[in-house]
């Protein structure tokens, strides 16, 4: 029931749910509908819920006992309001419901006005759109609101989308359909580009944006395949309500689960961006990096970085390299995938955090020049000397040169070989 929109939680409902109903609806329990109440009911509703130790939307409940008791304005309320509200002749307006959320989502106002339609557009709709080029989504909503009874129980049978029974629609709710969820997420997809786009934004702002853009990737994908589901007119009604249903409490779980997440995230956030360094963009992504290793984990944050560093990763897990050595290497380290590969075949036996600090000296190396252009000390010999500076065995010494990509044979002119110590799990001969 908190996930249902207030305007839904305390609709009026005149009869008893059927089953089916009682159990996908948050608003029912145990099979039965609360029944239409004025304000005093509602007050009365309340304070029960109170007394039951229930958090209470103070400022929904008095919205809605407002609507009920006040008189109607009549420059607000009236024949002309859901014209006025759906903008029809602005193609940048998204339109507004009589409940306030946009006709036109994110994805269809990306279209071209006559284009603008989805499963649950009747054909209707869609033919006059396509004459008028103007948004489909809109002429349906307008025909809805003005055609009363007779639009309820006709509009549905014009859509490829398998609608409930009129009945069923008007009385119950379904949650997993139903609910506040996806005004939460893209209202704070808002907020966050408000930010981003700020005069004083930082890269905590740059940070936090990106995080929610992938999320909404993820939610994008989830609506994608509702969408196929939705036109597939092979698939049975019944059929497609079960499928459909799956993809919604998959949304949902998506969308609650960013926004849960978001408090943690944007804390990580904040902290390592204040120990980074940089341009403000270098400093969100090592903020962004650090975060999602710290809230979702390392296999995550290596996804985040990019599919091909992540197949890497995923590759080298089945042979034995965890997703936090990977990340401590690559991710957050100085190594490339190929040179994690490396570390796998010759220094697994060493911390990865030592490894990649190693690395990191190394890889800063690079032949010394004289003003002449003439090398006076070669890369490779201050390897050799870093290596031999190292706390480490002879043959431990062996495989971090081999590593460093080096080939083996040239170990007999390394200062610490000694032919006999040689131990093969430490490196493969030549």
């Amino acid at each position: 029931m908190k996930q249902l929109e207030n305007r839904l939680r305390q609709r009026p409902c005149p009869m008893p749910s059927p089953p089916r109903a009682a159990e996908t609806s948050g608003v029912r329990a145990e099979g039965v509908i609360q029944f239409s109440m004025p304000a005093n009911g509602m007050a009365a509703g309340r304070i029960y819920d109170i007394a039951r130790g229930k958090d209470i939307d103070i400022g929904g409940t008095l919205e809605t006992a407002a609507s009920q008791v006040a008189p109607a304005n009549p420059l607000n309320e009236n024949i002309l309001r859901a014209w006025f509200d759906a903008d029809l002749l602005d193609t940048d307006s998204p339109g507004r419901t009589w409940y306030g959320s946009d006709i036109e989502s994110q994805r269809l106002q990306n279209l071209a006005p006559g284009e603008r339609y989805d499963a649950r557009t009747d054909e209707l709709s869609k033919w006059l759109g396509s004459k008028l080029r103007l948004s489909p989504k809109k002429i349906n909503y307008l025909l809805d609101q003005y055609s009363g009874v007779l639009g309820d129980a006709l509009l549905p049978l014009l859509t490829p989308t398998a609608e409930r029974d009129m009945i069923s629609a008007a009385f119950t709710l379904d949650s997993a359909a139903s609910n506040r969820l996806s005004n939460d997420f893209y209202d704070m997809l808002d907020e966050l580009t408000y930010n981003k786009n700020a005069v004083n934004a930082t890269g905590v702002d740059l940070a936090l944006y990106r995080f929610w853009n992938k999320q909404g990737d993820r939610v994008g994908e989830i609506n994608a395949v509702i969408r196929q589901i939705e036109a597939d007119e092979s698939i049975s009604d019944k059929d497609k309500r079960e499928l459909l249903r799956s993809q919604y409490m998959l949304r949902n779980a998506t969308e609650r689960q960013a926004l849960d997440a978001l408090s943690e995230y944007r804390a990580a956030v904040r902290k390592h961006y204040e120990a980074s360094e940089g341009s403000e963009e270098e400093r969100a992504s090592q903020a962004a990096t650090a975060a999602n290793k710290e809230v979702f984990g390392a296999e995550y944050a290596i996804q985040a970085a990019g599919k091909a560093s992540y197949e890497t990763a995923a590759e080298l897990y089945e042979e034995g390299l965890s997703y936090e050595d990977f990340y401590t290497l690559v991710t957050a380290g100085p190594l490339t995938p190929s040179a994690a590969k490396q570390y796998l075949a010759y220094c697994k036996w060493m911390d990865a955090g030592d490894y990649a600090k190693h690395f990191a000296e190394i890889a800063g190396m690079h032949d010394i020049k004289n003003s002449e252009g003439k090398v006076t000390t070669s890369r490779k010999s201050q390897v050799v000397g870093y290596i031999n500076r190292l706390d480490l065995l002879p043959d431990q010494k062996s495989a971090v040169f081999v590593a460093s990509g080096y080939k083996a044979s040239g170990l007999k002119d390394c200062p610490w070989w000694d032919r006999y110590a040689l131990r093969s799990e430490y490196y493969p001969e030549d």
